[in-house]
């Protein structure tokens, strides 16, 4: 496998949008550095609220994170997990790695915390678990624990900050326990106190330490003041309980005095600690009135009070002054699992949505649209899909909170999504309107997609049957020939005049069916090709089809249905779910039964041991959907959690498109041209080619490739020779280019490109010159020795070249010859850099300095540079 492809397909985790937690057990904040931690299936995310940025520290134990607590002095972060055997780790927050990991719970764990010291680690199981075990953190070994001594399940756990004592709550019990005579392998001894607490249940604890008060709220709305009296054992008076105004409690948090009480209302009551009076009522925003608080965690520097909501939203209230609060700031995630995303289109001109956004879709008809940035992803507008469904339409005994598969056109106009009813519900994206909803499935829509350039939209469901609408907004649907089990994939893919709609599912059964529409009624032609095991899923390359099969991938031509290859994403790889393939064809994403994504080359001739570049495990859950937008950043959905990966390469590449103009935007008057074959004779015969081979060097980054290039036409070339001026050099070298300019500006003149009127046979008869000029030039001769990837390069872009002659005579006859105009002048622009380039390079093999000779080598990545923008001229051409 070429290294090339293996560091720039490198993807790292860039974003996680969402959270995974059930209770405040799995949510802290720092008192040092103010960052908030919060799990994402197997991730932690630490978010610094000040700035509005997170960062990340990935698990390797890929299982759910159930609990965490920081260290108290923010350097480490303790995480406790769910599954079988599960493990406390220890994970150091300067290098975001883990150091220590300790297992001896058999079930859940579902508290863990720090003594004040930061010397020692406590874990509590849940009520299978029955284990309370001190961890001795620098040592990493078992210190002391009280094994089968805990019967009711802890839900919460607090430490006195003199370190005497701590507190664990939980169904029907509290329990104070000794720190300070803390012996190894002598169970820890503790006290209850004296008070019938058979019917409450305890749901979060804290330790005032101003007041020495243990505070613990119940489910019912009770909250407990518990005062310790100075005795060498824990005594534990119970003051007095006082009754919350709201539904429920949730969660209780110490700031300044005040006794800060999350309710089931979603309101925040704020009580003195000293006499339990009564002060104010912190409202939530209006969206998130009657919505419980699940979580809390206060910082006592800002005054900061961060809370989590059952719908996933994350609030900051500033409660510098309790009696004036205001909410600093809001973070919203979809709150059920997220079944779908799809990405804007590259062809949409959408003002509502930037080409940068994705759409992800939650169990329960909650769509989001996101905005993609380099640094952050930002929510942008929230469509609620359940609010359109009328209640006379779902039979009775069903429900249309389950799988929610999503298409967007491809103008980026109307989004449909589909339910488990079998209705169809379609989403103008301008103004973010309903447009219709009908009914296009007896039973649940499973997959669905729309024809390219039409508003066809096919939609497979639970029962096997493919249904086929002309109009995403009429009722009037066509029955193709059905599966026998549930549709998994329909796709659309345009040969020519030919639409194609190619359908896999569980049957085991893979149908190519080329659709034509006579006389009012849908006619198929289908090709059927059987598997031993089911499909899952269908990815579309350029003239051929991935579908997943099992553990493998197979490769189907189109429109012939004819099997090509099939190649395994990973020797112990499980089942495959989703395929994703990237904009240029080079990789598919493979997301797998055990949580993890493959990135693996499409690249032929390659076996499958080597065929793998990467592999992502941060999810712990399913991944149920999978794609790549359209710079190539790969988005997965896993749980209620939406995760985005990228890579260096690719991010130095986007902000280069973004910064820089493409050269194809370039005015011509700007624009190199390119030299004719007697000029290139001449210019051949002044720079005689050198006989020394071409030196292999370490290959360079795209970003490297334009700041090396950037340097030798624009600055002092630093390398000097006897005898020669680097200055000297630097401006012969521009005096050349300046003169194939000024004295070759008729080899692709404008005026024959953009004045020709339709029908001119001599203009196109000029236009036809100006090719065999280019040709001339490519095959005359150079002043090097031309590597054959920079021949193949520049054939095809003849080839394309050549092809663009078809397109423009028929766009010029009718009437329309824009995109002819901008494809050549991309053209000229390429051509341009592989001029200067040689250019750059015979002055200096005349001169004896080499700087450029490394780029001009077959390993080097300005011929991979080169393939990608003639790939892109290539497609342009093929659209057209």
């Amino acid at each position: 496998m070429p290294v090339q492809l293996r560091e720039k397909f490198n993807y790292q985790l860039k974003h996680v949008l969402g959270l995974s937690l059930i209770s405040g057990r799995a949510f802290s904040c720092d008192q040092n550095t103010g960052l908030v931690a919060y799990p994402a299936g197997c991730v932690i995310v630490l978010y610094d609220v000040r700035v509005n940025e997170r960062f990340y520290v990935i698990s390797p134990g890929e299982k759910p994170i159930t609990c965490l607590r920081f260290s108290p002095d923010g350097k480490f972060i303790a995480t406790g997990e769910s599954g079988k055997n599960p493990l406390v780790r220890l994970f150091s927050l300067i290098d975001r790695r883990q150091v220590a990991e300790f297992g001896e719970h058999e079930e859940e764990v579902s508290c863990v915390g720090f003594t004040p010291n930061g010397n020692y680690i406590i874990s509590a199981g849940n009520e299978f678990d029955f284990k309370l075990i001190v961890w001795d953190r620098k040592n990493e070994n078992l210190f002391t624990s009280n094994r089968d001594k805990v019967s009711n399940g802890i839900k919460a756990m607090a430490f006195a900050k003199d370190g005497s004592y701590f507190v664990t709550v939980g169904l029907h019990h509290v329990n104070f326990r000794n720190l300070s005579d803390m012996r190894e392998k002598h169970p820890l001894r503790g006290h209850r106190p004296s008070i019938d607490l058979k019917h409450s249940t305890f749901c979060d604890v804290v330790c005032c330490n101003d007041t020495g008060f243990t505070f613990a709220i119940t489910r019912g709305g009770f909250i407990y003041q518990y005062s310790r009296q100075n005795r060498p054992r824990i005594a534990v008076n119970s003051a007095r309980h006082e009754v919350l105004q709201c539904r429920k409690g949730r969660t209780v948090s110490v700031l300044n005095g005040v006794i800060l009480c999350g309710c089931g209302c979603g309101s925040i009551h704020a009580y003195n600690t000293s006499t339990l009076q009564f002060i104010t009522e912190v409202f939530p925003p209006e969206e998130l009135r009657n919505i419980g608080i699940i979580a809390s965690a206060a910082d006592a520097q800002k005054n900061w009070l961060h809370c989590v909501y059952s719908n996933h939203s994350l609030v900051t209230f500033d409660l510098s002054d309790i009696m004036s609060p205001r909410i600093y700031s809001q973070s919203d995630f979809h709150n059920s699992h997220v079944c779908d995303v799809v990405v804007m289109p590259s062809t949409s001109k959408l003002n509502s949505l930037p080409k940068d956004s994705f759409l992800t879709c939650g169990d329960n008809g909650k769509v989001m649209a996101w905005q993609a940035r380099n640094k952050t992803v930002d929510l942008h507008k929230v469509i609620n899909v359940e609010s359109h469904v009328r209640q006379s339409d779902i039979p009775e005994g069903s429900s249309v909170l389950e799988h929610h598969p999503m298409c967007i056109r491809d103008d980026g106009k109307n989004l449909a999504v589909g339910d488990k009813v079998g209705f169809v519900h379609v989403f103008e994206l301008e103004a973010f309107e309903h447009r219709k909803t009908h009914r296009i499935q007896q039973t649940g829509v499973l997959c669905a997609d729309y024809a390219v350039n039409s508003n066809m939209l096919a939609c497979g469901g639970h029962n096997g049957k493919v249904s086929v609408n002309y109009d995403e907004f009429t009722r009037r649907n066509f029955l193709l020939r059905c599966h026998s089990a549930a549709v998994a994939s329909v796709k659309f893919v345009q040969c020519g005049e030919k639409t194609i709609l190619i359908t896999c599912g569980a049957d085991h059964g893979l149908y190519f069916c080329s659709l034509s529409d006579g006389d009012g009624e849908l006619d198929s032609k289908e090709i059927f090709r059987s598997h031993r095991d089911s499909l899952t899923d269908i990815a579309l390359l350029e003239e051929s089809i991935l579908v997943g099969c099992a553990s493998s991938i197979h490769e189907y031509s189109i429109p012939g249905g004819v099997w090509q290859r099939s190649f395994k994403t990973n020797s112990c790889a499980s089942r495959v779910f989703q395929l994703a393939v990237d904009s240029g064809k080079t990789i598919v994403a493979v997301a797998c039964g055990n949580h993890h994504i493959y990135i693996l080359s499409l690249s032929p001739g390659i076996s499958d041991s080597k065929r793998c570049l990467h592999d992502l495990n941060s999810h712990s859950a399913s991944i149920s959907s999978l794609t790549f937008d359209l710079k190539d950043r790969l988005i997965s959905t896993a749980g209620t959690c939406v995760f985005v990966w990228t890579s260096t390469y690719l991010e130095e590449r986007n902000e280069k498109i973004e910064e820089e103009p493409p050269i194809n935007s370039i005015p011509a008057e700007n624009v190199p041209s390119i030299p004719t074959k007697d000029e290139t004779s001449e210019e051949d015969d002044e720079y005689p080619s050198s006989s020394s081979s071409i030196a292999q060097s370490k290959p360079l980054s795209e970003s490297q490739i334009d700041i090396e290039f950037k340097v030798v036409m624009q600055e002092p070339i630093t390398q000097q020779t006897q005898g020669d001026d680097a200055g000297e050099v630097r401006r012969d070298c521009l005096e050349i280019v300046d003169d194939i300019i000024n004295s070759l500006d008729d080899v692709v003149d404008d005026d024959v490109v953009s004045s020709p009127s339709p029908g001119d046979e001599t203009s196109m008869d000029m236009v036809g010159d100006n090719i065999n000029s280019v040709d001339d030039v490519i095959s005359g001769p150079s002043s090097l020795d031309e590597p054959s990837e920079l021949k193949a390069a520049k054939d095809q872009m003849l080839h394309a070249f050549d092809r663009a002659v078809h397109v423009y005579e028929s766009e010029v006859n009718g009437g329309n010859e824009s995109d002819v105009i901008e494809m050549i002048g991309a053209f000229r622009g390429i051509y341009s850099r592989i001029g200067e380039l040689k250019l750059v390079s015979a002055v200096e093999v005349q001169t004896g300095t080499n700087s450029l000779d490394e780029k001009l080598s077959e390993d080097s990545l300005v011929f991979s540079l080169l393939r990608e923008y003639t790939d892109k001229l290539v497609d342009l051409v093929h659209n057209d």
